[in-house]
């Protein structure tokens, strides 16, 4: 499995892989009012994998190419690991081949990706190999003067 990090700004990167992982991001309107899992407004290491992960195998049955052996297991744990990271503050986006993250200050985005890269191998692909092929860092904006009348910065 091929691996692609996206660096953004502010500390976030983007995780974009070859292979097609299971829906795992959720708000909080996904979920009753007496039932929100999450401490904050996304995945992180303090919400309710349990909660989480039965949504989690509802929404993924028979809806993509990954077929689980044990679904409720492998996407919990999945998440433990994922969330638990280190310098994965949360996961705060997904699309079907590629993880969001918020990162701690002064840690190394391609470590995490290739951390992220493991952790999909371990609970989905145990049979492929990682390799991070690419880097792409969103340049950083300078601003010179004050914003011209009318601009948005």
């Amino acid at each position: 499995m091929k691996i692609y990090l996206t660096e953004h700004r502010r500390g976030s990167c983007t995780v974009h892989m070859t292979q097609e992982i299971p829906w795992l991001t959720f708000c909080q309107l996904d979920f009753h009012s007496d039932v929100n899992p999450y401490v904050s407004c996304f995945a992180d290491k303090f919400m309710d994998f349990d909660t989480v992960a039965s949504k989690a195998v509802a929404v993924n049955a028979g809806r993509n190419e990954l077929e689980m052996t044990n679904p409720y297991d492998q996407i919990r744990s999945f998440l433990v690991d994922l969330t638990h990271i280190p310098g994965v503050e949360s996961l705060v986006d997904q699309t079907r081949y590629s993880l969001s993250f918020e990162i701690a200050l002064g840690f190394d985005p391609r470590k995490i990706a290739l951390e992220v890269g493991d952790c999909v191998k371990r609970h989905f692909y145990p049979r492929v190999q990682i390799t991070l092929e690419q880097v792409f860092v969103e340049p950083v904006e300078e601003m010179t003067g004050p914003p011209a009348p009318g601009s948005r910065r």
